[in-house]
């Protein structure tokens, strides 16, 4: 509660552990919601190793 007796709404963050999934991000399955007709419409924007696009723009910083 805040001074006025108010309740407050808690915030929470949340972020990502581990290495990742370039399986999953990448989208190299198809769940059972999906509609493989449709997947030829799925746009890809960077298809690089998570390691190397890091490299890329913090090795310099080091």
């Amino acid at each position: 509660m805040n001074k006025k007796g108010e309740i407050m709404k808690q915030k929470r963050i949340s972020f990502g552990q581990g290495k990742g999934s370039l399986t999953h991000n990448n989208r190299e399955f198809v769940a059972d919601n999906v509609d493989p007709l449709r997947t030829p419409q799925n746009i890809t924007f960077v298809r690089q190793p998570i390691g190397e696009a890091y490299d890329q723009l913090f090795a310099e910083s080091t």
